[in-house]
């Protein structure tokens, strides 16, 4: 017996599905991928509501239960022996068999509980990725779970890795030491321990360099990720890796602190952070080369950086500090902490320590006993016997000299570049030596780089003075960072994505619309983007970025800040006298406010307006007001719109619609989203249109239930209905039915005929036909009872939908009919189930005659429709006119003008953001159109996306026409596959039309195959046929005989396949079907 064909999951860095031999399994639905990881991970037997419930939670459950069984049967389609041996389901669960399945994960967490050092190895080289990594869902509970699974596995590999890190350092194994140092810090930087373990894998290498660089990459991730230095241990390590080998060349202060340092560390470390290239900076820093120059030949420079939180500085600083070394420069790098704004001589201090200089004893041999016993009061170390505490002035001044006679002193021996970050937080010793220092390095070889924020005032007057000083110096230059150009964000954007996936235009306009050119927020706003679960979202304020301007905001007096949040409230931009209405603020204080805060660059002026200096400030200012606050603040605002707009609200429906909802102001909150929701739909915004149409009836539920009430309750749930049908959302009928028992308490028939047509509609999309007839004859007979001509109209347009949708199209047309000659006069025209029944009746008459082999009758209307659909401002008019008469030739087999229609229609739908609701079926038609014609290519690239779509949807399918084109591509298992499913789908509602076209392309697929089974073939042909005469279907009719002949040609009945093909040339003759006599004639002539 065959050993049982295996599935091979690998899920850690993706999901990829392969056989034992190797070869790829193609699974490309994502709900069918995470199906399949869900139950390979939970290893039992899961309930089908379960399985429901955790991927289409925002479905009603039979309809989920519905989408997870047309999942689970392409699963099984698809991917063949690989899973059909695997899968074990009935009617109450699904599973994954254990021994059919072979899993990356069961064998990563298998290694890890034996533990020994070379199943650690085989765990760690399973863990390729995260778990699922960079698998998104837009389902919130498989993201859940998503999150806490892949969170454990890291967790575990995080420590898999430590542990073996361990051994191998015991063991003696560098070179494997080193490298699984790197990839746990990859997965985790902040692990200091780690660094000095790698530290010391290097330097035990002989790699002094490597260990050097590894401390450098330490200080820099520090600092930049926690704005700490390294502990005393890293220093040390440091410094003894610098110093000559042997203990007597040590300074005592390094033996004794060698000797009291533990032996052993333990071991924990990442990667360093991968820096990307500089971006738009390439001027800015070719200044600073240029200066660096000039310092190295005895010209020393000053160069001050100012800019925004954000914008560049210390990058470009960083790119400095790689170039300086490489000339042979020594580089100081001391940083102003808003933490430690009160330590005196902090940023030199970290400079000199991390520059190596203090730890430098031939270099402090030569430097004057005084000026070395000053320094002693900054570094302990240095002193040889204790000092007396000084206190006066001049001692402070002495000090003042002392460091600037050590750094004259470096500069003597090398070039010397010193960078001193955030001077705008500096101390006050910190601005005394900076202006000190700069008027001696005129002569020496000192390039002295400072950077401060411009969106920061002066926090101390000396910062002032300072800055003011250094400005009259000749070898001074002042240089300000402005954000990225969007080339350049767009560049940085792309560098930030890496090779995780590639940056989208989407992606582009997102970030930029964040980041406003500030790469820091771009960089932040990339990690977001990447960890988002639903691609094309915008991101949020990242965490960092949020923070750092929330330390800016609390620094701001409570008046500014009152202001700021009530402009926050209103919008990026506003108006003075809307600001000083909703803050009911005076107006010398709001004005000396303003100013303030336009100075401080959270505010600017646009034109005579103001408005914040950027998105994310509003943010962080809206961030931090608690909900009772900010509900205040909008309900403030929009009494102050009223107030200060009142003669012309229209431009601000929606505005008011938002502060009045947020200020739980319910009355006006309804008023203004109704008027919102209506505005909406007026502009085709029809997402738009439902957003608020939902949120009018959120809005609705917290008010007393009056007479009034209900009736608005009727109307806004019509009017979402028929926005939502118009994007192709998905509803249930419990809305309608609500809103026609609420109808029937107020006895109000006239709302109840509405909201009976468009139950009908709904339970025909629903494929309900008989239901949706029986509803729609309901509605009809309410509204000839009140003999109101509109609701006439609507009533037979939706009872002859569902005529046709069970193929009685000559009943179906005596209502469209009805409704084409008196409803010509535009006055009479109304709104109903996504068009106008004047032209709609006109398309859907044309599409029954098109089935009926009418087609000059039908071609009449259809074209009508098209010219009155150009006059009217009603896209789904237009597009369904475009569908309907494209079928109509497709049907007849006039290809070209076919195509011709039917892409413009599929034009329309995107324009109108009708894609939804069109797309399928326009491409279901369009796709066989192609595939007849021979463009094979574009048909299976609009049908592959029409399948995804109803499948995801849980549509009732056309695949009766994507059936068709499969056969045509030469994918015949698919063809049967969905030929099999329509007539299915097509049986169980009662569409005998579609059903007889059902039967027909499998007799047809059974013609193509080369090895057919003539009785199965025989028989699909003859029930279509059967179909075709009980419902006067000629054009399948036709079809049928078409295919019938070409089936007796090939089994040698040459006499009766000559009758089948006489009879459809005659057929396609008298129906002036020219592609299909072409056929037909073809194949006669074969047999002659």
């Amino acid at each position: 017996m065959a050993a049982r064909v295996k599935a091979m999951f690998a899920l850690f860095g993706g999901f990829r599905l392969a056989l034992p031999s190797g070869t790829r399994v193609t699974v490309s639905a994502r709900k069918a991928q995470a199906l399949l990881a869900y139950l390979a991970v939970a290893r039992r037997r899961c309930s089908r509501d379960e399985l429901a419930a955790l991927l289409w939670g925002d479905r009603a459950d039979e309809q989920a239960r519905q989408s997870l069984r047309q999942t689970l049967a392409v699963l099984r389609r698809t991917a063949g022996d690989a899973l059909e041996s695997c899968i074990v389901a009935d009617d109450r669960s699904i599973a994954l068999d254990p021994g059919g399945i072979d899993l990356d994960v069961e064998h990563f967490e298998r290694a890890l509980d034996v533990g020994t050092p070379e199943t650690l190895r085989q765990a760690s080289d399973l863990y390729t990725g995260d778990f699922l990594q960079g698998f998104v869902l837009d389902e919130p509970a498989f993201e859940a779970w998503l999150r806490t699974e892949r969170d454990r596995l890291r967790e575990r590999a995080i420590a898999a890795l430590g542990r073996l890190l361990d051994h191998q350092v015991e063991a003696g194994n560098v070179s494997g030491a080193i490298d699984t140092a790197l990839r746990r810090l990859a997965l985790d930087p902040l692990q200091e321990a780690v660094h000095r373990t790698l530290i010391e894998l290097y330097h035990g290498q002989g790699r002094r360099g490597a260990a050097l660089r590894q401390y450098r990459a330490c200080v820099e991730t520090l600092r930049r990720e926690l704005g700490v230095a390294p502990q005393p241990e890293t220093q040390l390590l440091r410094r003894l890796i610098e110093q000559p080998s042997g203990d007597a060349a040590r300074p005592p202060e390094v033996r004794q602190m060698a000797a009291r340092a533990p032996a052993r560390r333990t071991p924990l470390w990442p990667r360093p952070s991968r820096r990307l290239p500089l971006v738009g900076r390439a001027d800015v820093l070719d200044i600073l080369l240029k200066h660096f120059g000039e310092a190295r030949q005895g010209h020393g420079r000053v160069v001050v950086v100012a800019g925004e939180a954000g914008v560049g500085k210390t990058r470009l600083l960083q790119e400095l500090s790689q170039h300086a070394p490489r000339r042979r420069a020594r580089v100081l790098l001391g940083g102003c902490h808003d933490m430690t704004q009160s330590l005196p001589f902090g940023p030199w201090i970290e400079a000199l320590r991390t520059g190596g200089v203090i730890g430098d004893v031939d270099l402090l041999a030569g430097l004057g006993g005084g000026w070395r016993r000053q320094l002693a009061r900054l570094f302990p170390e240095l002193e040889d016997t204790p000092h007396e505490p000084r206190t006066s002035t001049d001692d402070a001044s002495q000090l003042l000299h002392a460091v600037v006679e050590l750094l004259v002193h470096v500069a003597a021996r090398r070039p010397l570049v010193v960078l001193l970050e955030d001077v705008h937080w500096a101390d006050e010793t910190t601005l005394r030596l900076v202006p000190l220092l700069a008027r001696r390095l005129a002569s020496l070889r000192v390039l002295l780089v400072i950077t401060l924020r411009d969106d920061e005032p002066a926090t101390s007057p000396l910062l002032g003075r300072a800055l003011a000083n250094l400005d009259r110096e000749a070898h001074v230059e002042q240089i300000r960072l402005t954000p990225l150009s969007r080339q350049n964000a767009a560049a940085l954007i792309e560098l930030g994505f890496g090779e995780t996936r590639a940056a989208t235009s989407q992606d582009i306009d997102q970030i930029w619309e964040v980041s406003d050119g500030n790469p820091f927020v771009i960089l932040e706003s990339v990690g977001v983007l990447l960890e988002m679960p639903v691609a094309g979202t915008t991101p949020r304020l990242p965490r960092r970025v949020y923070d750092l301007l929330a330390a800016r905001l609390e620094r701001l007096e409570e008046q500014e800040r009152s202001l700021l949040s009530t402009a926050a409230i209103i919008g990026r931009q506003f108006d003075f006298s809307l600001l000083l209405k909703a803050a009911a603020a005076d107006p010398g204080d709001a004005t000396a406010g303003l100013e303030e805060l336009v100075r401080r660059r959270l505010l600017k002026v646009v034109d005579s307006r103001f408005a914040f200096a950027h998105e994310r400030l509003r943010e962080a200012v809206q961030a931090q007001l608690l909900p009772p606050r900010r509900a205040v603040l909008h309900a403030a605002v929009g009494r102050a719109i009223e107030a200060c707009y009142g003669r012309d609200l229209s431009r601000d429906y929606t505005d008011l619609a938002v502060h009045f909802s947020a200020g739980e102001v319910w009355d006006k909150a309804l008023t203004y989203c109704r008027l919102a929701g209506v505005q909406a739909m007026e502009r085709a915004a029809h997402r738009e249109a439902v957003s608020w149409f939902k949120q009018t009836l959120d809005v609705l539920a917290r008010l007393p239930e009056t007479r009034e009430m209900l009736e608005t309750a009727i109307d806004v749930r019509l009017m979402l209905s028929a926005e939502r049908q118009l994007i192709g959302e998905r509803q249930s009928f419990e809305s309608h039915e609500i809103a026609a028992e609420i109808a029937r308490r107020l006895h109000d028939e006239r709302r109840e005929t509405r909201v009976l047509n468009f139950l009908s509609y709904k339970l025909m999309t629903h494929g309900e036909l008989g239901r949706a007839e029986r509803v729609g004859r309901q509605a009809l007979a309410l509204a000839e009872r009140l003999g109101d001509v509109e609701l006439v109209a609507a009533g037979a347009l939706v009872v002859g939908h569902a005529l046709k949708g069970q193929g009685r199209f000559r009943e179906a047309l005596r209502h469209f009919r009805g409704n084409i000659e008196p409803l010509t006069d535009e006055r009479l025209a109304i709104r109903f189930g996504g068009g106008r029944p004047a032209i709609m009746s006109r398309a859907h008459a044309a599409w029954c005659l098109a089935e009926l082999g009418e087609f000059i009758e039908g071609r009449r209307l259809g074209l009508e429709a098209l010219r009155a659909s150009e006059t009217l401002d009603h896209h789904a008019c237009k597009v369904t006119a475009h569908w309907a008469t494209g079928l109509l030739y497709t049907r007849q087999g006039m290809l070209d003008k076919a195509v011709t229609i039917l892409e413009t229609g599929l034009e329309l739908s995107r324009q109108f953001d009708l894609l939804d609701h069109y797309f399928r079926s326009i491409a279901s038609v369009l796709g066989t159109a192609y595939a007849l014609l021979g463009r094979v290519d574009e048909a299976l690239a609009l049908l592959d996306r029409a399948i995804e779509g109803y499948l995801e949807r849980n549509e009732v399918p056309r695949f009766a026409w994507i059936s068709e084109a499969l056969v045509l591509a030469r994918r015949p298992d698919e063809a049967r596959a969905r030929a099999e499913q329509a007539l299915a789908v097509y049986q169980d509602i009662g569409d005998r039309c579609y059903e007889g076209w059902a039967l027909r392309l499998l007799g047809e697929i059974e013609v193509a195959a080369g090895n057919a089974d003539v009785a199965a073939a025989e028989d699909h042909l003859h029930a279509a046929l059967a179909l075709a005469d009980t419902l006067e279907l000629r054009p399948l009719a036709a079809r049928c005989r078409l295919d019938l002949g070409l089936l007796h040609q090939r089994a040698g009945g040459g006499g009766r396949a000559r009758g089948e093909l006489d009879c459809a040339s005659a057929e396609f003759r008298a129906l002036g079907m020219p592609y299909w006599l072409a056929r037909a004639e073809q194949a006669r002539a074969l047999l002659a």
